[in-house]
């Protein structure tokens, strides 16, 4: 529980890398082939802080997902070359939560954003139907 898995075809969509952790609820489960699996080997970093890190811009720009039968892939030796830099475990942990944080102040602005606009259509569909439906519009224009 806890792994991170990372598509090695087509790891890049619009939006950003094809990345996951797999939680209880997912078990069992079934790991296919061209996806990797990353196994924590080093009690310096932190697995919430290489999550973030594997959807950052920096990952995105360090793989090169070249082309092989029309089909934009990475291999998990590409992943493993890549130099990582860690700040320690305590910076590690900070970043996390403040990166947690953002994320939750997005995803609420998100869900405003999308309260808003099903609002604004019903404003819209309500007065177009007071506009058009109202016994004035009966009239012909062009009687």
């Amino acid at each position: 529980m806890g792994d991170i898995l990372v598509s090695l075809d087509r790891p890049i969509i619009s939006t950003g890398v094809k990345v996951a952790r797999i939680r209880q609820v997912d078990l069992p489960s079934l790991l296919l082939q061209r996806v990797g699996r990353i196994q924590m080997r080093a009690p310096e970093l932190d697995p919430d802080y290489l999550y973030l890190w594997l959807r950052s811009p920096r990952f995105v720009n360090a793989i090169d997902p070249g082309r092989s039968n029309g089909v934009p892939h990475i291999s998990p030796k590409d992943i493993e070359r890549l130099a990582f830099a860690t700040p320690s475990l305590v910076e590690q942990k900070a970043a996390v939560s403040r990166l947690r944080r953002l994320e939750t102040i997005v995803h609420r602005a998100a869900s405003a954003r999308s309260v808003l606009v099903t609002e604004a259509e019903a404003i819209l569909t309500s007065a177009l139907r007071d506009a058009f439906e109202s016994p004035a519009s009966d009239r012909s224009a062009c009687a």
